[in-house]
């Protein structure tokens, strides 16, 4: 009895859990969505980050559908193992797009450095590599076990080997945030005072919050893995995935905030000083040679060159 008593309480805390991050979600595209038609959808042309900010963006709000509809409807078992295996490639995907986002920043920001670029490739691929193996490594495996508690959806119940493959997992990915965050404090650092003070203090303010946010999720989700019982292990995985996927696009849209605007229309009314700093309009944000730079375009939403790219990775330059 006290067994069946403890099993209720992990499901109903499981489900708590789970709902927490896709009301967040949800309420932040909300809260979001203006800055979202102010700062984007007046560009005419289409560059590959604003490409990665929709489908990062549009993905995680379309694709949570069906994960939704599998932990809080009732579902017959064979359902329930094409719905979790579609849960675990649906994460594995997710993180490969907000890992897309994060490499092409500090790419930008070390202009366009092609040892920073294979560098970051390789230790993003190590990821990919690990969680390809454990997704075919549990081929065929899934929850077909009666659970002896009245519940609604689909509850994954991981076994030890399936608890050690996503604490490799989340523990690499924890460890290539922290690559990520230190490159990033890192080349701010280098600019120093040189630079636009404005871009630096948003590459740190959003840097650190991404940081220790996701930080914090991740160690949550290792916990749960580690320490967590037959219910709660691995109900951090959807909390740790959607933080990310909320906070990279926070990252991207602001990066295109009016203060960065502002500052370089200022800027541009003193022809002289323009001048003078031209050799620091570099490749930090739009990763073009200077010869090839235009200017601001507002209807644009960012820096273009002269071959039509909107560069806008980072907003501005230092």
């Amino acid at each position: 009895m006290a067994d069946i008593v403890s099993a209720s309480q992990e499901i109903l805390v499981g489900q708590y859990c789970t709902l927490a991050p896709f009301v967040i979600l949800y309420y932040d595209y909300f809260l979001t969505l203006p800055l979202e038609i102010e700062r984007f959808w007046p560009q005419r042309t289409f560059s590959w980050a604003s490409f990665f900010f929709y489908v990062n963006r549009y993905m995680a709000l379309l694709g949570q559908i069906p994960i939704i509809i599998s932990f809080f409807s009732p579902q017959a078992p064979q359902t329930c193992l094409y719905l979790l295996k579609y849960h675990n490639y649906f994460v594995m995907v997710t993180q490969m797009v907000v890992g897309t986002l994060l490499i092409m920043r500090v790419y930008a920001l070390y202009d366009r450095s092609r040892t920073v670029l294979a560098f970051l490739c390789i230790t993003s691929g190590a990821v990919v590599i690990i969680a390809v193996w454990s997704s075919m490594s549990a081929k065929g495996k899934g929850n077909t076990i009666p659970i002896p508690v009245p519940h609604i959806g689909c509850t994954d119940l991981l076994s030890t080997l399936e608890s050690i493959q996503l604490l490799a997992i989340w523990g690499y990915l924890l460890v290539f945030d922290t690559l990520v965050f230190v490159m990033t404090v890192a080349k701010a650092f280098m600019v120093g005072r040189s630079g636009d003070q404005t871009l630096i203090n948003i590459l740190l303010r959003d840097g650190s919050i991404y940081f220790l946010v996701l930080c914090w999720a991740n160690l949550l989700n290792l916990a749960t893995l580690l320490l967590g019982g037959l219910f709660i292990k691995g109900i951090g995985t959807t909390f740790a995935n959607i933080l990310s996927v909320v906070m990279i696009s926070r990252l991207m849209l602001n990066l295109r905030s009016p203060s960065l605007i502002q500052e370089k229309s200022s800027i541009d009314t003193d022809s002289d000083f323009s001048s003078s700093v031209q050799h620091r309009v570099s490749t930090v944000v739009y990763p073009l040679p200077c010869d090839t730079f235009v200017g601001f375009e507002p209807s644009q939403g960012g820096y273009i060159g002269k071959d039509g790219y909107d560069m806008d990775l980072v907003s501005r330059s230092v």
